[in-house]
């Protein structure tokens, strides 16, 4: 599957949603007949059909080839996939917290990193681990979906794995009792021991770096402690990643945009009519003191993050570097068909750049149109798609939290030796910090 269909996959289970919902049933007499005629249909094939069919399938088909109509971000979920949404968005589940993957040439489950202050970090799990089985179930042969599913589960309910240290030769079982995991959308440059992140760019004097990984439910307030974790310790300037982020919430963008603007419009979404729904402005109250500040995007940022980048970009606020992204400009309202269980995600709006102009790219659009945000002049460091995953691999690893007793000696080279992108960001905003400050003008 191409990339970029992968990254839409992404998108479509973390689109953006709004607090409203915009329903237009002007064309009553016709839904009435089309109805009519589904549930005609329905009966006949409830009657008919050489086998028994279940009408929970029939309805889940319906409503799965219904928006198939509609666009790439419309969709259908069913209970367990509204499930995932719900735990993306909310930015916690019931699991025992640890990322892992799976290694497509052994078929071993193997774990990157526990998260700190988690029961598997707890107990004992290390980066490196191969997970043998859980609760029995051997995972040679388990998708990485299937071996994530098993270990996730209610809080309170306990698994067991089955562990092969790096060191070791023979297997151990943990049992490790499931809690809720709080998944952080907000990273920095690198863990210290203790597992906390340290939010300044290595090999620079007090150059803030922070990676937004989704816009959830916590991350601006997340985003707004890490800020003020590089104030007092007196950071020069911030460069915010947005590369490979595929948004979230918009409310959550445009508090994000809040915290570094004082006035003026964020973001503004428009009907199918064309007609302004909202205008989302800035409030002075909460906003951070103002430094110098760079902002990476590249072509899989998204969404919220496109929300972002184009607010501080036509504000003056932050330079944009790296790559065109995504352009997706349209807003999703996730509607509840019955409670708890299944769910409707359909486009309601497009939202729009501050200064007016379109973000979102149509089917039918090209690259010489309008959409998405692009780099500034001075920003744009365009990088392949093999560099693009050599750069995930790069910070995958070196996001890795490792035991303090590990005898690994292997060290990462310097993310300023390892990624272009970052290097021109940190050029441009030495720039920015070696500029004299002017003077206030006041009236005689």
């Amino acid at each position: 599957m191409p990339v970029r269909n992968i990254y839409a996959l992404i998108f479509v289970i973390l689109g953006s949603l709004v607090c409203y919902q915009r329903t237009d049933w002007a064309n009553g007499e016709s839904n009435t007949q089309a109805l009519k005629t589904f549930r005609r249909a329905m009966r006949f094939v409830q009657q008919d059909y050489v086998q028994d069919i279940d009408s929970e399938a029939l309805l889940e088909g319906a409503l799965r080839g219904m928006v198939e109509e509609l666009d790439e971000y419309s969709a259908y979920y069913d209970p367990e996939e509204y499930q995932i949404l719900q735990e993306s968005l909310n930015q916690e589940f019931g699991g025992i917290g640890i990322q892992v993957s799976l290694d497509q040439e052994t078929e071993e489950l193997m774990v990157l990193s526990p998260m700190v202050g988690t029961p598997a970090y707890d107990a004992g799990v290390l980066a490196g681990d191969k997970i043998l089985a859980i609760d029995g179930t051997p995972t040679k042969g388990l998708s990485l979906e299937e071996a994530v599913h098993h270990m996730r589960g209610k809080r309170g309910e306990p698994v067991v794995l089955t562990i092969l240290h790096p060191d070791k030769k023979k297997p151990v079982d943990l049992t490790i009792v499931r809690d809720l995991i709080q998944v952080e959308t907000v990273q920095g440059d690198h863990h210290e021991p203790d597992g906390t992140w340290n939010y300044f760019l290595e090999g620079t004097d007090r150059i803030g770096y922070i990676r937004l990984t989704s816009f959830g439910e916590r991350t601006d307030q997340e985003l707004r402690i890490a800020v003020r974790w590089l104030l007092e310790r007196e950071m020069q300037g911030l460069i915010l990643d947005l590369r490979n982020d595929p948004g979230g919430l918009l409310r959550t963008a445009v508090d994000v945009c809040d915290l570094f603007i004082q006035e003026g419009a964020i973001v503004s979404t428009r009907g199918k009519d064309g007609v302004t729904l909202r205008t989302f402005e800035a409030s002075e109250a909460g906003t951070v003191p103002d430094f110098p500040m760079v902002i990476l995007i590249n072509h899989f940022t998204a969404s919220a993050s496109e929300i972002v980048s184009a607010c501080l970009q036509d504000h003056k606020r932050a330079i944009i570097v790296g790559e065109r992204s995504w352009g997706k400009g349209s807003v999703q309202n996730v509607i509840n068909l019955r409670p708890d269980t299944d769910a409707l995600k359909i486009t309601t709006a497009t939202y729009w750049r501050p200064s007016g102009r379109n973000i979102h790219r149509w089917q039918d659009s090209t690259e010489e149109d309008e959409w998405g945000v692009s780099p500034d002049p001075e920003g744009e460091i365009k990088i392949t798609i093999e560099e693009t995953r050599d750069l995930l691999r790069y910070w995958r690893d070196r996001d890795i939290i490792r035991s303090p007793e590990s005898d690994s000696e292997e060290e990462l080279v310097p993310p300023l030796d390892a990624d272009k992108q970052l290097q021109r960001a940190y050029e441009l905003l030495q720039e920015q910090i070696s500029k004299p400050v002017q003077p206030a003008k006041a009236a005689a």
